[in-house]
């Protein structure tokens, strides 16, 4: 019962962003923490789409996802070939290493600025 309610005070900020989607701007403000609008304004989702340029960003996206995946695809399937056909020095240590990073969270995998060694360093003041 205890996660219903974590669950429902979690949820909640997002339901309401959904039904102040389709609110006219007044009742957004005025409305307080109502969920359901007076009347429902999906002309709101055409206006931002068109406002924002929201389809040169999804060109965009479909543009890097399909050239990155394309890339991912062949490179993994290269790897994946000569991993399967050719003995070489080294080839069940690389393939225990490949197998050993599927169990490691992608998100640790990467690296990001902050756990640069540069970032590390102290001041001497």
């Amino acid at each position: 019962m205890l996660l219903v309610g974590f669950a429902a005070v979690w949820i909640y900020p997002f339901v309401w962003v959904l039904s102040a989607s389709v609110k006219g701007q007044l009742e957004v403000f005025s409305a307080g923490l109502s969920l359901l609008p007076e009347a429902f304004r999906w002309e709101n989702y055409a206006r931002a789409w068109v406002d924002a340029d929201f389809g040169t960003y999804m060109l965009n996206t479909i543009l890097v996802t399909a050239f990155t995946v394309a890339i991912v695809v062949v490179r993994c399937a290269m790897a994946g070939y000569v991993l399967a056909r050719y003995s070489f020095l080294g080839r069940r240590f690389v393939v225990a290493v490949l197998v050993g990073t599927l169990f490691v969270p992608p998100g640790t995998r990467s690296s990001r600025s902050s756990s640069s060694p540069s970032a590390w360093a102290c001041s001497t003041r």
